[in-house]
């Protein structure tokens, strides 16, 4: 069974941050220990190695002994038992002065490296160490190994007779000095019972303001997570404030409330849809239904049976058509880019052929002028050829006069966009309708877009169509009357 883990951010936060900051103290801590330590150590060697040298400098030779003058005078606690400061000189053979805190215990004999000939009588020798006191007490002991010789014990002798001692007998001296490591064990101790309260208590004041500032973090994230849950509650027109938080969160409010924008745009727009769609299908079917009660009212002979099948059939037809549109916007708005290389000028002429076998009366009306340079695009040719159809319909449809309809497509001479233009004379679009005539269901006369067929669909799908190439789709009035549709897709990058 495992640990159970915090469920808050906040918790979590705190529960890291606490670990952390455990471990950290702890460290310090051991850390602060050993480096006092050290210190105290370091403190008791040049203790210990000031007294080995007045200790050295009390020690005369004169030519046949070794001796120590008072050595009281460097320590007092040499002078007495239990002082817990110890001194013992070697002549390099043997202990020949002691302190009498030693009372009748010994020293370890200097290693025999530190009690091997020095090269001139100037030299020095010095080594650290630890031993067992009298008590069994653990000992800081420093060794220091010098040279004497009798006329450094003679203060009359000249100047000449100095300069020749390099040839006179010397004699070796090693001063052992030891000291009781109890004051830097208390020092030690002191710290380290200073540490066990102040460490805890900075590491509970480290948890609380950890705790703390976690709550002030993550308070803009409560707020924001407020005004998403009123968002989705109902209040659409309700957004983040990117304002008032920090930068960091300031990027995701802009990102959520571009995600809202577009939500509330899909909702407004399925709302929209859902009443249009009902709205269009309950006509075909009120109709359907009229004509079956009809027909079963009384009976009929052959030739209004089929009358009735024929209207029937009709408006099966017409709700067939609008079923199918809605589905394929559906799988638009789903859909990914298509990568393919298509020509677009193939797809519109393969749209106007189409259109003029439909329209025999109304062929001769399209003009076409698709250039010379191949507009290679990424997408699909049956889809760019549904795009080119549904305009040329919807200009045969809704802009035919005497003058018919022009279809121009090229690349925009500044810019890597081939460009599709589907020009007529019509009355135009009304300015209600202007900037709306790619919606669903939307038309500028419902009534001839009924007589003739429509649903109110076409221009949808030309827009969703475009927008899964890319591209862009609008219109514009055209001089002397009329509209032109503009589609712009972007060149593939095997044409530019």
């Amino acid at each position: 069974m495992g640990w159970p883990q915090p469920r808050t951010i906040r918790a979590r936060i705190t529960t890291g941050a606490a670990l952390l900051l455990f471990v950290a103290l702890t460290l310090a801590g051991f850390a602060l220990s050993t480096e006092t330590r050290e210190i105290a150590l370091r403190g008791l060697d040049r203790r210990l190695h000031a007294e080995a040298e007045a200790l050295a400098g009390l020690v005369h030779f004169d030519g046949r002994a070794v001796s120590i003058d008072r050595p009281e005078d460097a320590a007092r606690e040499y002078g007495k038992l239990g002082g817990r400061a110890y001194f013992q000189i070697w002549n390099g053979k043997e202990a020949v002065a002691r302190s009498r805190s030693l009372g009748d215990f010994r020293l370890p004999r200097p290693d025999p490296g530190m009690l091997r000939p020095l090269e001139t009588v100037r030299n020095r020798r010095t080594d650290r160490d630890f031993a067992v006191g009298p008590d069994g007490e653990r000992l800081r002991m420093l060794t220091f190994v010098v040279a004497r010789t009798p006329w450094e014990s003679d203060p009359a002798r000249d100047v000449a007779s100095s300069a020749s001692s390099n040839q006179e007998e010397s004699a070796l001296v090693a001063v052992q000095v030891a000291r009781s490591l109890d004051d830097v064990a208390h020092a030690v101790e002191e710290l380290r019972g200073d540490l066990f309260v102040a460490l805890p208590l900075a590491w509970l004041v480290g948890c609380v303001g950890v705790f703390l500032l976690a709550s002030r973090a993550l308070r803009p994230i409560a707020r924001m997570s407020a005004d998403a849950a009123a968002i989705a509650a109902g209040r659409e027109e309700r957004r983040l404030d990117a304002v008032r938080v920090e930068s960091e969160l300031s990027d995701l409010a802009k990102t959520l409330n571009a995600a809202f924008d577009r939500l509330a745009q899909t909702i407004e727009r399925e709302r929209h849809f859902s009443a249009d769609a009902a709205h269009e299908l309950r006509t075909p079917i009120a109709v359907l239904r009229a004509c079956i009660e009809v027909a079963l009212t009384k009976p009929r002979d052959a030739y209004e049976d089929e009358v009735v099948l024929r209207d029937t059939l009709t408006h099966v037809l017409r709700l067939n058509r609008i079923v199918d549109d809605l589905l394929l916007l559906a799988r638009f708005e789903h859909a990914e880019a298509l990568d393919q290389q298509v020509d677009l000028r193939s797809a519109v002429l393969a749209s106007v052929d189409l259109a003029r076998a439909a329209e025999p009366a109304g062929a001769a009306g399209i003009r076409v002028d698709l250039g010379d340079e191949p507009l290679l695009v990424a997408g699909s040719s049956s889809l760019l050829e549904r795009v080119a159809s549904n305009l040329i319909a919807n200009a045969l449809v809704h802009g035919a006069s005497p003058h018919g309809i022009d279809v121009r497509a090229h690349r925009v001479a500044t810019e890597a966009i081939a460009e599709l233009v589907v020009a007529d004379r019509g009355p135009g679009i009304p300015p209600e309708l202007g900037s709306h005539a790619f919606e669903r269901f939307r038309r500028g006369d419902a009534s001839r877009s009924r007589a003739s067929g429509g649903t109110g669909l076409g221009l949808a799908i030309v827009a969703a169509v475009v927008a899964l190439h890319r591209g862009t789709v609008s219109h514009r009035p055209r001089g002397g009357g009329g509209t032109e549709f503009v589609v712009r897709l972007p060149l593939s990058t095997v044409a530019a």
